[in-house]
């Protein structure tokens, strides 16, 4: 078999540390505009060797250097107040704040964190989470290199997306790796802990390393809500007499090398003490309610959701009502969530309410909620649109609940005080 001429091996070779030194890729133009200027510089027939090969040396930097400039990682910051021109990232308000960076990595920093950016090159970047949590979303492309540092911790990816928490105070870390997988560097792991999606490493103070499933089966619980708690809230759904069925076993805990306390099982989500609770729904709304409500079940929603409203986190509850609504409709608790909605949107935005507060009764048919439903109903649009509209509502409400709570309403609408 004939080898190339050397000049066209030259030619590749270096059309390859080009390449390499982007992201693999060249645009078409630019790599046939490469070819022309190396195969003009080598196919110069008078000129010495030393100087044929500046000419080569010179083409390729000709090409290299604005392709490095064009590779450079840049980053724009969205929604911060502390130093963004420093590096330093803290939400501006309870919205999380944003990093986007231009090969499409994305960081998510919760209220009452920071994450400062130590440095960004062409490979990646090195972020410092100074405390609080932060959901990472790191592209992954040829010879990318992220690093993030938690306090003692390292976390060295390549191209995953994982949430960090970390509290300077008690000095307690956790990671949840989402996709892919990290290798974690610190106390109680000199030599590096791989994590695989669907686990979690937490580690103590004194530096004892913990890792846990993220899940349970799948019919049972999704990835961020799982071994971080249920919501020890009473359900908003009153519960149904179901079949008893034997319950499936919870799959053993992963582990690496590293030694370690026993994983404990994780809990259902319901059952979990306050401070776990805060960092699941922390989790939750950096992961985002939609993107949430897509990986879930109904009924996990239905919990988070719930968990938010009793802990007075009125925004993403909504938020978690809406999402439920639209990714799982025809569903009971969607149809749980209209109402619920609805009453958190009934003093402000009655019109919005009024559509809720029937959607709920077309799709339930009567539900639990029914008479509140109609009640709520029969006030938002007699607040809304006055008596006249209201009467139909009256007359219905009180064929059906003559002794309910908004009977004296129905009444007063329809002009009868005394029965």
């Amino acid at each position: 078999m004939n080898e190339p001429p050397a000049t066209e091996r030259l030619n590749e070779a270096l059309l390859d540390t080009v390449r390499r030194a982007g992201d693999g890729t060249l645009p078409p133009a630019r790599e046939r505009i490469a070819r022309e200027r190396l195969a003009l510089a080598l196919t110069r027939p008078a000129a010495p060797t030393p100087f044929r090969l500046a000419l080569v040396a010179f083409a390729a930097l000709a090409l290299l250097v604005p392709l490095l400039r064009s590779r450079q990682l840049t980053y724009e910051i969205r929604d911060a107040s502390v130093a963004p021109e420093k590096g330093y990232v803290r939400p501006a308000s309870s919205a999380p704040a944003t990093i986007d960076f231009s090969d499409g990595t994305s960081v998510r920093v919760l209220a009452d964190s920071t994450v400062r950016i130590a440095q960004a090159d062409l490979f990646g970047a090195a972020l410092v989470q100074e405390g609080g949590s932060a959901l990472y979303s790191v592209r992954r492309r040829a010879a990318s290199s992220w690093r993030v540092a938690a306090g003692p911790y390292v976390i060295k990816v390549t191209g995953t997306r994982f949430l960090v928490r970390w509290t300077p105070a008690s000095r307690e870390f956790s990671t949840d790796l989402l996709e892919g997988t990290v290798v974690i560097e610190g106390p109680g792991a000199p030599g590096g802990v791989q994590l695989f999606a669907g686990q979690r490493l937490r580690a103590n103070p004194s530096g004892q390393i913990t890792i846990e499933p993220l899940s349970t089966p799948p019919d049972t619980r999704p990835p961020l809500a799982s071994a971080a708690p249920s919501l020890s809230v009473a359900p908003s759904i009153p519960a149904e007499p179901a079949a008893s069925s034997p319950q499936a076993p919870a799959p053993p805990p992963a582990h690496s090398g590293t030694p370690r306390a026993a994983s404990p099982e994780p809990r259902p989500v319901g059952r979990a003490p306050g401070q776990e609770l805060g960092a699941l729904l922390d989790g939750i709304e950096l992961e985002g309610a939609e993107a949430f409500a897509a990986r879930s079940s109904a009924a996990v929603v239905m919990e988070a959701a719930d968990a938010a409203r009793l802990g007075r986190r009125a925004a993403l509850a909504r938020s978690l009502f809406a999402a439920l609504r639209s990714r799982h409709p025809g569903s009971r608790e969607a149809a749980v969530a209209a109402f619920l909605l609805g009453r958190e949107l009934d003093e402000r935005s009655p019109g919005q309410a009024i559509a809720l507060y029937r959607a709920y009764l077309a799709e339930t048919g009567g539900g639990p909620f029914a008479q509140e439903a109609r009640g709520r109903l029969l006030a938002a649009v007699a607040r809304a649109s006055g008596p006249e509209a209201a009467r139909p509502l009256a007359e219905e409400y009180l064929a059906r609940h003559p002794s309910g709570a908004h009977a004296p309403l129905a009444r007063a609408l329809l002009g009868a005080h005394g029965e």
